[in-house]
């Protein structure tokens, strides 16, 4: 019969141990991987814009969701969540999600815009105004804040403010048919009103 050598032990004691030193004591698990990882909320806010583009409003929302948990004043999330919630229809959840941008950044003007837009839409005439001057007031150049605001003075009786903000919205946007015919309906209504 043959000796073994002890060189030869001795090298598949090695191996073994090394093939052993090399395997989990547990098993894997993905869950457990995925709740390691720490994302901060840009990582959140920057999925839930890729969500946003592809028209994945859900998703998009959970997302912002995960961004303002970690940063209670990314207004850019809130702003987001905000056109989300009305690309999903959800008005309410809109309209509190742009107030919530507004509360922790008066000067947002897509916020502004985007809440005196919805609340007019709403027929909420007193808070769209206080919104849509907010917004003209920081500079927005948006045809359709000036055409509403145009539209909540000419129902107030402002023709003068009413007739300045519809022409406003058609010199912004020259194709802009509404405007035009609430301009002409402003200046058949108002004339001989200062």
């Amino acid at each position: 019969m043959k000796r073994i050598n002890p060189l030869f032990v001795f090298a598949c004691i090695a191996v073994g141990l090394l093939l052993a030193a090399c395997v989990p004591s547990e098993p894997y698990h993905e869950e457990r991987h995925e709740v390691a990882e720490h994302h901060g909320p840009e990582h959140y806010f920057k999925d839930g814009m890729n969500d946003f583009r592809k028209a994945e409003y859900k998703e998009a929302i959970e997302h912002f969701e995960h961004a303002i948990e970690l940063r209670a004043d990314y207004v850019e999330a809130f702003f987001y969540m905000g056109q989300s919630y009305e690309k999903l229809g959800k008005i309410e959840h809109a309209e509190k999600a742009y107030k919530n941008a507004i509360s922790y950044d008066p000067r947002y003007l897509p916020a502004r815009e985007a809440y005196g837009l919805i609340e007019f839409a709403q027929k909420e005439y007193k808070e769209g105004e206080k919104q849509l001057e907010a917004a003209i007031d920081l500079g927005s150049t948006n045809p359709w804040v000036f055409y509403s605001k145009g539209r909540i003075d000419l129902a107030e009786k402002e023709c003068r403010n009413a007739m300045k903000n519809l022409r406003e919205a058609i010199r912004l946007d020259p194709g802009f048919h509404e405007a035009r015919e609430w301009l002409e309906k402003a200046e058949d209504r108002c004339r001989g009103h200062k």
